[in-house]
């Protein structure tokens, strides 16, 4: 499988991690249009939502314009872990973690309670970071190319991933996905050049 082998990694930088995944209106105020899927009408609550369906390029515009980056894979894994190494990150009541499927819910929008949608960032629980949304809601690109074979041969310090490919990396899970998809160690991948409606971001700064 394309999470394995288990890895040792060595993360030397800082970084400040934004709590919430982008939303639309936070994108529309710097980018000036709004790609997403959900909004319009029938989506009141449009603005607070995560933005999506914009490609990579757009992701690691919007990024460099508010003076911050996409994370790498290790620094995503390193967030939504938390310190904590069960299948899903700790919240109330579970702090080192769960790998109870029933559970998921608690922490993540997805295909058993999302209603086939978005949802407003921030109304799961957080993880140990007080990070929301690592799991579900939608996923969410990182700056990695894509590689199933990468892990065995990959840097144990600050690793950037394979140094070119055809996909981008996309961790996290989304409201459309099962349980099993929005595990810690769960990786999906898509066309960089693409946007989905399922796909968005959240951005890391150094301080």
């Amino acid at each position: 499988m394309n999470e394995n082998p288990v890895h040792p990694v060595i993360l030397t930088n800082s970084i400040y991690v934004g709590r919430f995944e982008v939303t639309q209106q936070q994108w529309t105020n710097v980018m000036g249009f709004n790609p997403s899927f959900h909004q319009g009408s029938g989506y009141s609550d449009a603005s607070v939502r995560p933005v999506e369906r914009m490609t990579w390029f757009e992701a690691q515009a919007f990024a460099a314009a508010i003076g911050a980056r996409l994370p790498t894979e290790a620094e995503w894994q390193y967030a939504y872990r938390a310190g904590t190494s069960g299948a899903y990150h700790g919240f109330t009541d579970h702090p080192f973690g769960t790998s109870e499927e029933a559970l998921v819910g608690k922490i993540a929008w997805l295909a058993t309670n999302s209603g086939n949608q978005s949802r407003p960032v921030g109304q799961r629980l957080g993880n140990g970071f007080g990070l929301h949304d690592m799991s579900g809601n939608v996923y969410e690109w990182v700056s990695d190319w894509f590689s199933s074979t990468a892990y065995p041969s990959s840097a144990v310090t600050d690793p950037q991933g394979p140094a070119n490919g055809t996909v981008k990396v996309q961790r996290g899970g989304d409201w459309n996905a099962p349980a099993g998809f929005l595990r810690a160690s769960s990786r999906s991948s898509g066309a960089p050049s693409t946007g989905f409606p399922s796909v968005g971001l959240r951005v890391v700064r150094v301080p």
